[in-house]
């Protein structure tokens, strides 16, 4: 597991190259660095949560999976996009009210990164990913097995 320690145990990080000990975006100098105020994150010597002891599989499972759960949400938008002239029809409802799904699916992806990019930096990108999937799997429910605009 990662491993907290000041600055003053650890000049370095994982690859061993040295490091500036200033933070210049929070305005941090080598004093305050020296004395123990900002911390340095390190891995141990072969910690298995270090991403560069990964092997090259399991890098690119982790690589190719993000983007596929990616492609998907793209393909769930465009899938709605070409079907609309069928919502309409099948539903009997106007042009503005099939657009709506579409249009709050595209709010979704204005304010999910706003909302989530922050949390992702606080607990990480696994548990973001793993409650937005599930969140985004079970609102597909209600969407599959709809027989009117009133049941969505």
């Amino acid at each position: 597991m990662a491993e907290s320690r000041t600055s003053t145990d650890a000049r370095t990080l994982v690859d061993d190259a040295p490091r500036s000990t200033s933070d210049v975006e929070k305005g941090a100098d080598k004093a305050a660095v020296a004395h123990g105020d900002t911390q340095i994150i390190a891995f141990e010597p072969n910690d298995r949560a270090n991403p560069r002891n990964w092997s090259r599989g399991r890098r690119y499972y982790i690589a190719c999976l993000a983007s596929f759960l990616n492609v998907l949400v793209c393909i769930g938008v465009s899938g709605y996009s070409t079907g609309q002239k069928q919502i309409e029809q099948e539903f009997g409802v106007s042009g503005e009210l099939a657009t709506a799904g579409l249009s709050l699916y595209i709010l979704g992806f204005a304010l999910g990164p706003l909302l989530l990019g922050p949390i992702s930096e606080f607990y990480g990108r696994r548990p973001v990913y793993l409650v937005s999937w599930a969140l985004y799997t079970i609102f597909q429910i209600p969407m599959a097995v709809a027989q009117n605009v009133r049941a969505c």
